[in-house]
């Protein structure tokens, strides 16, 4: 109990820090933070918290596609709580993309009756489904900002880019080519470590149980396979929502924002979120933020009043998943031992 506080403590520390050393390297000063804020308004507020609400829908819709075509037609108000309670559970790890999966299979096994391993599966699929829209946007970005801002990126940034992208690709296409293929990596990497005496025990345990999940999981593109498409189509909305959420703000400031430079600012912020190290990404965005905005001639008080609005769209969306994690009863001990049953 001791070591966790003082891990939360360590974070605040970092996270305080970030924002004092964005203050003192750009010069910015609070009140024109504000000013910023004051001159987007109400308008602009509504408009962002619309727009990450709505991609929320969005996932949740392709979510529940994904399931019912499996053979579980679970109401869409489960589904969605769901999912509210999985960013909660995201927001608190080191990264925005992972962490909230074994809460939204919770969900669906005590909301909806699910085992609770097949409801790890589903989200494992969709997981998979929401990296390859990401992978459809960052590449499409990655081409129309190549394009356009050859010139304003230095060749080391763009080397960089290109290494993530890469890496990700390769890392897309291994899985997909096994799913496809209808390879077993989980059995295979069971069956080895019981061979290679790496705890056997565990996985002579959990061998079944781990089966039954990869069962499901390339089921989801064989057996399920339309539904599957018809969730990854509904996924790429998802990742438009979130293209054109600065085009939700930035006008309210009397700059309209084109497609390659929401394009620009898709793919650095996305690559941003997926490499920080702080929860929430808490002073890593908003330091990325006014470096990336200044690429599009930005200042850093319009940047940061920008991230100012998302971050109250991560709070409210947080408060409410932690609500439903309260209401559900959720702790990290049920969590385990519905881990450890996979049942």
């Amino acid at each position: 109990m001791i070591q966790r506080y003082l891990f939360g403590f360590f974070w605040v520390l970092v996270t305080i820090g970030l924002f004092i050393g964005i203050f003192y390297w750009t010069g910015i000063k609070f009140s024109d933070i504000l000013q910023a804020i004051d001159l987007a308004g109400l308008g602009a507020l509504s408009l962002v918290l619309t727009a990450m609400f709505g991609q929320l829908i969005v996932q949740a819709w392709s979510w529940k596609i994904l399931l019912k075509g499996s053979g579980y037609p679970i109401r869409f108000w489960i589904v969605w709580q769901a999912i509210l309670a999985g960013w909660a559970a995201n927001f608190i790890t080191p990264s925005m993309y992972l962490g909230g999966e074994p809460v939204r299979a919770y969900i669906l096994k005590k909301k909806a009756g699910m085992a609770f391993g097949t409801a790890l599966a589903s989200v494992i699929v969709h997981k998979f489904l929401e990296f390859g829209t990401f992978m459809v946007f960052i590449i499409s970005s990655m081409i129309a900002v190549f394009y356009r801002f050859h010139t304003s990126i230095g060749t080391e940034l763009q080397i960089a880019v290109l290494t993530c992208v890469a890496f990700f690709l390769l890392f897309l296409i291994g899985i997909a080519l096994a799913v496809f293929r209808q390879q077993r990596f989980f059995a295979v990497l069971c069956n080895s470590c019981i061979r290679w005496k790496i705890f056997p025990k565990f996985f002579q345990k959990y061998q079944p149980k781990i089966e039954e999940m990869e069962s499901f999981i390339l089921a989801s593109f064989k057996t399920y396979s339309r539904a599957t498409l018809l969730s990854f189509a509904v996924m790429l909305l998802f990742d438009l929502v979130i293209l054109i959420r600065p085009d939700c703000f930035f006008p309210f400031l009397g700059r309209k924002l084109d497609a390659a430079e929401l394009a620009l600012l898709f793919l650095m912020i996305q690559l941003l979120q997926a490499l920080q190290f702080t929860p929430g990404g808490l002073g890593i965005l908003e330091g990325g933020l006014v470096a990336i905005f200044s690429i599009l001639y930005i200042d850093a008080p319009q940047a940061l009043a920008f991230a100012t609005f998302c971050r109250i769209g991560d709070i409210t969306i947080v408060a409410i998943g932690f609500a439903v994690v309260f209401f559900l009863g959720i702790n990290t001990a049920f969590l385990k031992q519905e881990a450890t049953s996979l049942g």
